[in-house]
């Protein structure tokens, strides 16, 4: 159920389904299990902007996934610790636990976590202003582990052409934009994707940095997104989740930006 909850958006009732979960696996003292439902508590509190909770259960993932000999788990929890780090701009401990856990999934035979993990040294390499290492690691990810299984996915085609805008790369980034927009006009917010509304901001640096008219639409469109997002969320939370998530903030300020100047 905290599954489903969490896929729909309705970020609450995942968290109290997964902290109901979490009690029941204590009681019949099934450790694998429990590291199981912080690692769900993780993604929660990640997804909410909440990083401390998020570092805190993804820690005690990590422990009781290691006593159980899971180590699909602890790769899963070690890359929930570079989320965070990745969030505060601990950028050498972000790829340290990337690093950790792609290998992990690559010794247990996840190729989309691989592919998971490799998106995310991309999006630290990107933050360290290393535009060649992001686009090797979310070029891989995106289309030699078929991120969705079947096709390369918005998310990483997003950040591509982000990426190839930002090398001014035109033809490169409006080939990423061609196959990652009509995608989140067909499902903006996909149950699979953690922060799905990093895949339209980064749709619209694309679109900015070539002057494209679409920017705006697209721009507009996250914003409303994100607003019915937040109004699932009692005021305080709702604040963190739109002022301390980058991309919620970035797409508030650039809203803003564009309202003021009209355009």
């Amino acid at each position: 159920m905290g599954i489903v909850a969490q896929r729909q958006r309705d970020y609450l009732r995942a968290r109290d389904n997964y902290a109901r979960a979490l009690e029941l696996r204590r009681a019949i003292g099934d450790r694998r299990a429990q590291g199981l439902s912080y690692n769900n508590l993780g993604s929660i509190a990640y997804e909410l902007g909440d990083d401390r909770a998020a570092e805190a259960a993804y820690s005690e993932a990590v422990t009781l996934c290691r006593e159980a000999d899971d180590r699909w788990g602890a790769a899963i929890a070690v890359l929930g610790l570079s989320w965070v780090a990745l969030d505060r701009g601990e950028f050498d401990r972000a790829h340290q636990y990337a690093a950790e856990s792609l290998a992990g999934f690559e010794q247990v035979g996840a190729p989309m976590r691989v592919a998971q993990a490799e998106y995310t040294l991309g999006l630290i390499a990107q933050a360290q202003g290393d535009t060649d290492t992001a686009l090797i690691y979310i070029t891989r990810a995106t289309t030699e582990h078929a991120l969705d299984r079947s096709k390369p996915m918005a998310m990483g085609l997003s950040t591509l052409a982000q990426l190839w805008a930002a090398r001014g790369d035109a033809e490169q980034a409006r080939a990423a934009l061609a196959e990652a927009l009509p995608e989140l006009e067909r499902d903006p917010l996909p149950p699979n994707f953690i922060r799905p509304l990093r895949a339209h901001w980064h749709c619209y640096q694309a679109l900015v940095a070539h002057v494209d008219p679409r920017a705006e639409a697209v721009l507009e469109r996250a914003r409303t997104l994100l607003h019915a997002c937040a109004a699932q969320l009692p005021a305080t939370i709702a604040n963190v989740f739109l002022s301390r998530i980058p991309e919620h903030h970035a797409i508030l300020v650039a809203s803003s930006q564009r309202s003021t100047s009209g355009k």
